[in-house]
């Protein structure tokens, strides 16, 4: 009897070899499964469809920025001394001409943004303060330049904007119109003024020297009001 078993078995195990090594066979060629592909913007790089982004050393993300200033010296006529009436900080300081110019390379991870400064005189944040020079600190003066941090992101969209990090003259975008938005293809920063920006202290420019103001409360002003505090940004 145990024989017989044997017999049978054998012809059983000679057609399930062949067959297993087939499988094994078939297994060991299949080509591995193909892995996701980063796209370009998980890849570091980006296309907003207008070219002007680049990377500047591999992790800085840069944007060509165009800036037209509308802001004239006949913007505020008692202070018309000025070599020019914008300033911008990027973060190098750069006096800007009237009209369209740049681009200006601007590092969208600074967490400085844009220092934007308008270069007439204005009583400062806190306009009751002395007149003088470095009232407290150095760079605290009362009258000072307008001075303002803007944040702009890759779609040429104002994403926020604050007090200048130095200094505590009046933000920027209260005594003039900030606004951004592709034009052709590039981004372009408008600075123009707004109805504050001839809000100028009365008759003086400075906190010292010939022309320094005076420490007269209330204060006044060449349009007879001081500027209101201003909101956020208007949406893109």
């Amino acid at each position: 009897m145990p024989e017989k078993k044997r017999v049978v078995l054998l012809p059983i195990l000679c057609l399930l070899i062949p067959a297993l090594w087939f499988a094994v066979a078939c297994t060991s060629n299949t080509p591995p499964e193909p892995t996701e592909s980063l796209t370009a913007a998980e890849d570091g790089e980006h296309d907003s469809g207008t070219a002007k982004l680049e990377t500047s050393d591999g992790s800085a993300q840069v944007m060509q920025l165009y800036i037209d200033n509308q802001i004239t010296k006949s913007s505020a006529p008692t202070c018309t001394y000025a070599t020019s009436t914008v300033t911008i900080f990027n973060p190098d300081k750069k006096d800007l001409p009237d009209g369209k110019s740049g681009p200006y390379s601007l590092d969208l991870g600074n967490p400085a943004g844009l220092g934007i400064q308008v270069n007439f005189w204005y009583w400062s944040q806190q306009p009751d303060l002395p007149v003088g020079k470095d009232i407290g600190k150095p760079g605290n003066n009362n009258p000072d330049n307008s001075g303002a941090q803007v944040h702009i992101n890759e779609s040429c969209c104002i994403t926020g904007w604050g007090p200048a990090w130095y200094g505590i003259g009046i933000e920027t975008y209260r005594i003039a119109s900030i606004t951004a938005a592709e034009q052709n293809g590039e981004c372009v920063l408008t600075l123009a003024p707004n109805s504050y920006t001839g809000c100028v202290t009365p008759g003086c420019c400075d906190f010292d020297g010939s022309r320094k103001c005076q420490d007269v409360k209330p204060r006044k002003t060449e349009c007879g009001r001081l500027p209101p505090p201003a909101g956020a940004p208007p949406p893109c």
